[in-house]
Protein backbone atom coordinates (compact mmCIF):
# COMPACT_ATOMS: atom_id res chain seq x y z
CA UNK A 1 0.00 0.00 0.00
CA UNK A 2 1.25 3.69 -0.93
CA UNK A 3 0.44 4.78 1.95
CA UNK A 4 2.70 7.89 1.96
CA UNK A 5 0.80 8.46 -1.47
CA UNK A 6 -2.82 8.60 0.20
CA UNK A 7 -1.84 10.31 3.72
CA UNK A 8 -0.22 13.06 1.72
CA UNK A 9 -3.60 13.85 0.08
CA UNK A 10 -4.77 17.37 1.33
CA UNK A 11 -8.02 18.34 1.44
CA UNK A 12 -9.82 21.99 0.41
CA UNK A 13 -13.06 23.23 2.70
CA UNK A 14 -15.54 26.28 1.03
CA UNK A 15 -17.82 27.97 3.43
CA UNK A 16 -21.49 28.79 2.62
CA UNK A 17 -23.61 30.74 4.17
CA UNK A 18 -26.65 30.16 2.93
CA UNK A 19 -29.86 28.23 4.26
CA UNK A 20 -31.05 24.86 2.96
CA UNK A 21 -34.42 22.84 3.30
CA UNK A 22 -36.47 19.84 2.11
CA UNK A 23 -38.34 20.41 -0.62
CA UNK A 24 -42.18 19.60 0.00
CA UNK A 25 -44.55 20.45 -2.00
CA UNK A 26 -45.70 17.03 -2.03
CA UNK A 27 -47.62 17.64 0.79
CA UNK A 28 -49.02 20.82 -0.12
CA UNK A 29 -52.76 19.41 0.15
CA UNK A 30 -55.42 19.79 2.10
CA UNK A 31 -58.91 17.86 2.40
CA UNK A 32 -61.79 19.19 4.14
CA UNK A 33 -64.42 17.22 6.14
CA UNK A 34 -67.66 18.38 7.41
CA UNK A 35 -67.97 18.65 10.73
CA UNK A 36 -64.81 17.46 11.31
CA UNK A 37 -62.29 19.91 10.30
CA UNK A 38 -59.29 20.00 7.87
CA UNK A 39 -57.16 17.28 7.49
CA UNK A 40 -53.42 18.22 5.82
CA UNK A 41 -50.40 16.09 5.30
CA UNK A 42 -48.16 15.86 8.19
CA UNK A 43 -44.63 16.90 7.52
CA UNK A 44 -40.79 16.93 9.10
CA UNK A 45 -38.59 18.58 7.06
CA UNK A 46 -34.83 19.33 7.62
CA UNK A 47 -33.23 23.08 7.39
CA UNK A 48 -29.62 23.74 7.57
CA UNK A 49 -27.92 27.59 8.19
CA UNK A 50 -24.73 27.71 6.73
CA UNK A 51 -22.46 24.68 5.69
CA UNK A 52 -18.93 24.04 5.10
CA UNK A 53 -17.98 21.09 2.14
CA UNK A 54 -14.47 19.50 2.50
CA UNK A 55 -12.87 18.08 -0.60
CA UNK A 56 -10.06 15.10 -1.13
CA UNK A 57 -8.17 16.99 -3.35
CA UNK A 58 -6.41 14.05 -5.67
CA UNK A 59 -3.10 13.45 -5.75
CA UNK A 60 -2.82 13.44 -9.48
CA UNK A 61 -4.95 14.56 -12.34
CA UNK A 62 -7.52 11.92 -11.45
CA UNK A 63 -10.53 12.14 -9.38
CA UNK A 64 -9.30 11.69 -5.38
CA UNK A 65 -11.36 8.55 -5.13
CA UNK A 66 -9.59 6.67 -8.38
CA UNK A 67 -5.89 8.04 -6.82
CA UNK A 68 -6.93 6.40 -3.50
CA UNK A 69 -8.00 3.03 -5.64
CA UNK A 70 -4.67 3.31 -7.19
CA UNK A 71 -2.38 3.37 -4.33
CA UNK A 72 -3.92 0.72 -2.29
CA UNK A 73 -2.14 -2.81 -2.53
CA UNK A 74 -3.32 -5.42 -5.32
CA UNK A 75 -4.49 -8.00 -2.78
CA UNK A 76 -6.50 -4.66 -0.90
CA UNK A 77 -7.93 -3.73 -4.34
CA UNK A 78 -8.95 -7.80 -5.49
CA UNK A 79 -9.68 -9.22 -2.83
CA UNK A 80 -10.20 -7.10 0.31
CA UNK A 81 -12.68 -4.54 -1.26
CA UNK A 82 -13.88 -6.91 -3.52
CA UNK A 83 -15.62 -9.07 -0.31
CA UNK A 84 -16.83 -6.09 1.18
CA UNK A 85 -18.79 -4.67 -1.14
CA UNK A 86 -21.18 -2.36 -1.31
CA UNK A 87 -18.30 -0.17 -0.36
CA UNK A 88 -18.01 4.00 -0.77
CA UNK A 89 -14.74 6.37 -0.82
CA UNK A 90 -16.10 9.69 0.51
CA UNK A 91 -14.08 12.46 -1.14
CA UNK A 92 -16.36 15.18 -0.12
CA UNK A 93 -18.38 16.20 3.35
CA UNK A 94 -20.41 18.81 4.10
CA UNK A 95 -21.23 19.70 7.37
CA UNK A 96 -23.91 21.80 8.89
CA UNK A 97 -23.14 25.22 10.62
CA UNK A 98 -26.82 25.05 12.06
CA UNK A 99 -29.11 22.33 11.69
CA UNK A 100 -33.06 21.61 13.38
CA UNK A 101 -36.21 20.02 11.81
CA UNK A 102 -39.22 21.79 11.45
CA UNK A 103 -42.75 19.97 11.91
CA UNK A 104 -46.31 20.21 11.73
CA UNK A 105 -49.27 17.41 12.37
CA UNK A 106 -51.98 16.88 10.29
CA UNK A 107 -55.38 18.04 11.76
CA UNK A 108 -56.62 21.53 12.28
CA UNK A 109 -60.26 22.35 12.65
CA UNK A 110 -62.85 24.78 11.95
CA UNK A 111 -66.25 24.93 13.43
CA UNK A 112 -69.12 27.61 12.84
CA UNK A 113 -72.75 27.50 15.13
CA UNK A 114 -74.77 30.91 14.13
CA UNK A 115 -71.95 33.80 14.63
CA UNK A 116 -69.65 31.54 17.03
CA UNK A 117 -66.82 29.72 15.11
CA UNK A 118 -63.93 28.17 17.07
CA UNK A 119 -60.52 27.37 14.74
CA UNK A 120 -57.30 25.54 15.92
CA UNK A 121 -53.98 24.28 13.92
CA UNK A 122 -51.04 22.45 14.62
CA UNK A 123 -48.03 25.03 14.90
CA UNK A 124 -45.00 24.06 13.34
CA UNK A 125 -42.51 22.70 15.53
CA UNK A 126 -38.56 23.50 15.96
CA UNK A 127 -36.37 20.81 16.98
CA UNK A 128 -33.24 21.34 18.96
CA UNK A 129 -30.08 23.40 16.77
CA UNK A 130 -27.42 21.20 16.38
CA UNK A 131 -24.26 21.95 14.73
CA UNK A 132 -21.25 20.31 13.15
CA UNK A 133 -23.48 17.78 11.86
CA UNK A 134 -22.97 15.92 8.28
CA UNK A 135 -25.58 16.34 6.14
CA UNK A 136 -24.38 15.00 2.90
CA UNK A 137 -21.59 12.85 1.70
CA UNK A 138 -20.28 12.71 -2.21
CA UNK A 139 -17.49 10.17 -3.42
CA UNK A 140 -17.18 6.70 -5.55
CA UNK A 141 -19.84 4.01 -4.51
CA UNK A 142 -18.85 0.47 -5.98
CA UNK A 143 -22.29 -1.87 -6.03
CA UNK A 144 -22.58 -5.15 -4.52
CA UNK A 145 -20.99 -7.75 -7.24
CA UNK A 146 -23.20 -10.09 -8.47
CA UNK A 147 -23.51 -13.81 -6.66
CA UNK A 148 -20.99 -15.64 -7.70
CA UNK A 149 -21.75 -19.45 -9.13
Amino acid sequence: MAIAAIKGLSTKVVEHDDSLEDNLASTNFALSVPGIGVITAPYKKIKVDGYSVTHLVSGDSRSAADFVLANLGKSCRTEILDANRPYMIVTEVANAKKVYTLSKGAFQAAFAAGPASLSWANPEIKSTTRSNVTFAIQGKYVAASKKRK
